[in-house]
């Protein structure tokens, strides 16, 4: 029965169309891929054609020559030019004590002190002490002015190594001068009385105030 009965045809057959589905999607996809593959090779070579186009193009360069770098000018400050200072011009004015031999005037010091006073040790030590002392003061002084100069010069020259009295008398004349620098002169017979006491003294202020001062007594007694 089953041999009698006909066969049915292949076209109604489900897996004929099954088999015909794959074959169609399968010739579809290669299509596509020798397209692509036939695009990609084509974009390989139009890019090595480019590239070798553009190095001939290039222009060839010349061995052992940097290229030309621009160089930008450098900026010039303007730096002010420091003129030189002026040197102020200032008097050198000596201390005529200052500039003698430490070791020698101690020693003076000691030999004076020692025939001053002989045997005693007590005052041989005390004017010793003395002494030493107004030297240092002296070599301390600041003498700035000509004024001072003369001064103590004129102190040391009078007393030489006693440098007590060396001392004093600089001290005293310069007090002096002081007080006749500020001397009320209002008349021109004060002034006269001033420029005679200056011309018998000099620089012994001491007495140019001494002689100034009494000689303005007398006159105004006199009036």
């Amino acid at each position: 029965m089953a041999d009698n009965k006909a066969k049915k045809s292949i076209f109604k057959r489900w897996w004929f169309w099954v088999i015909i589905g794959i074959i169609v999607i399968s010739v579809a996809m290669g299509g596509d891929d020798e397209e692509v593959a036939e695009n990609g090779q084509e974009d390989v070579t139009e890019n090595e054609e480019t590239a070798n186009e553009e190095e001939a193009e290039l222009p060839e360069e010349t061995e052992g020559e940097p290229d030309p770098v621009e160089q930008e000018p450098a900026e010039t400050e303007n730096t002010p030019v420091e003129e030189p200072a002026e040197e102020e011009q200032q008097d050198n004015f000596t201390n005529v004590v200052a500039g003698l031999d430490q070791a020698e005037v101690e020693q003076a010091i000691r030999d004076n002190a020692q025939s001053d006073w002989a045997d005693d040790y007590e005052m041989q030590e005390y004017q010793i002490n003395e002494q030493t002392e107004a030297y240092n003061n002296l070599t301390n002084f600041t003498i700035d002015t000509e004024i001072k100069e003369i001064l103590l010069n004129n102190a040391h020259s009078n007393w030489g190594d006693d440098f007590t009295m060396v001392e004093y008398e600089y001290e005293e004349q310069l007090n002096a001068y002081e007080e006749v620098q500020n001397l009320n002169v209002d008349s021109a017979e004060k002034e006269r009385i001033l420029n005679n006491a200056k011309s018998n003294w000099g620089h012994d202020y001491q007495m140019v105030l001494y002689e100034y001062e009494n000689q303005v007594t007398s006159m105004e007694n006199l009036q």
